[in-house]
């Protein structure tokens, strides 16, 4: 029996030694582990700052463009307006105020089409914008399409019922179609 108890205290001792063996691995391992999780986290929150600082510098380069291309328009230099209308929507493809004011200056100018193209992504991304819907008429008109006209300032006045504007230039267009008794 003694002999046993004496095997016994050594196999208890080595499984006790692999125990620790096992430990000391694990917390090896949950250390590496933990440092492996560690890198990555502070690479990720690296990204997110430089991110941020790039949205930052891009909505900082974005407020900047708009406010000089709307002294160019005040200053009725519709080229570099438009230019930089273009530009701002390099940055942000989906400025709301960069297509509409494009679009107009493009109107004006006389390029109803690619107005058209401008109001379109206005209306494409905000479908309850009703002045975009009536600018998009007016390049319509221009084009001679009267029946498209018709449809985008009705459009205009199902957003917004007291737009006279829309409401007018769709009794000409509808005067234009030779459909006075429709305008009226």
């Amino acid at each position: 029996i003694a002999l046993n108890l004496d095997s016994v205290c050594i196999a208890l001792t080595d499984c006790f030694r692999k125990i620790d063996l096992l430990i000391d691995f694990a917390t090896q391992l949950l250390s590496t582990k933990l440092n492996t999780v560690v890198v990555v986290l502070l690479v990720c929150v690296d990204d997110l700052e430089r991110t941020q600082s790039e949205l930052d510098e891009s909505t900082s380069s974005v407020k900047s463009l708009v406010e000089r291309a709307e002294a160019a328009r005040r200053e009725e230099n519709c080229q570099l307006a438009e230019q930089l209308y273009t530009d701002v929507l390099k940055l942000d493809r989906n400025h709301e105020a960069a297509l509409m004011q494009r679009g107009r200056l493009r109107l004006i100018s006389g390029n109803a089409e690619l107005a058209i193209e401008d109001f379109s992504g206005v209306i494409q991304n905000n479908s309850q914008a009703a002045t975009a819907f009536c600018a998009r008429a007016d390049a319509h008109a221009l084009c001679n399409r009267l029946d498209a006209a018709i449809s985008d300032y009705t459009q205009s006045l199902t957003l917004q019922p007291h737009f006279y504007l829309a409401r007018y230039n769709r009794a000409v267009a509808y005067r234009l179609r030779g459909t006075i008794d429709v305008a009226l």
